[in-house]
């Protein structure tokens, strides 16, 4: 029987843990992942735009180039939440001729550029690449689930730490105070021996 509650015990443990990772994930996690996400496109369509402005590229705000690469960054900005990497492969496994068809028209696009065009617009797709990257990697389960137990056995630890080193205090002020108490009680005795007559003697 109480195997058996302890088995209890040990899956309802467990389903605690897995339901407090997925509510974090959900709840906290993930949303700040896809905030950076915005973020980090946000700054790259500002730093192209500041490029343009600044005359550090021929690109211009009429460019066909310019608009293109800017929609794009607009349109994963709004659509930055349904961004995940199960959806990634699903995309890549069953949608391969749509990917393919756009990178060859980008690449047709691309080739007539100006060389300093081509460079800020590689530019500009490195920091792309390099946000969405980013946020796949870190707004997986299973990356939450790594840091959510990791930092759950730390504070187990700490509290373990913690409750012990407070245990041990406890134990040996209490000792103390045993051992005090008794020393007093045998030199009293001692004492009343002495008084009348017995022996006296230090315990």
């Amino acid at each position: 029987m109480e195997a058996a509650n302890l088995q209890l015990l040990d899956f309802l443990v467990f389903g605690a843990g897995v339901a407090f990772t997925l509510i974090g994930w959900v709840v906290f996690w993930r949303p700040l992942a896809v905030a950076h996400l915005r973020q980090d496109l946000f700054d790259a369509r500002d730093y192209l735009f500041d490029l343009v402005v600044d005359r550090d590229t021929t690109l211009t705000f009429e460019s066909v180039a310019y608009k293109g690469i800017r929609s794009e960054l607009n349109s994963m900005i709004r659509n930055a939440g349904s961004l995940s990497l199960f959806g990634a492969l699903m995309i890549r496994i069953f949608v391969p001729e749509g990917q393919k068809r756009y990178a060859e028209k980008n690449l047709k696009l691309r080739a007539a550029l100006p060389d300093d065009q081509k460079k800020t617009l590689q530019m500009i797709d490195r920091l792309q690449s390099g946000a969405v990257i980013k946020f796949l990697m870190f707004s997986s389960p299973i990356m939450w689930g790594a840091v959510s137990f990791g930092a759950l056995f730390l504070a187990i630890f700490a509290c373990g730490y913690v409750v012990k080193g407070g245990w041990t205090a406890f134990n040996q002020m209490l000792e103390e105070q045993i051992f005090g108490r008794v020393t007093k009680l045998i030199e009293l005795q001692n004492r009343q021996k002495y008084l009348f007559g017995g022996t006296y003697c230090v315990g």
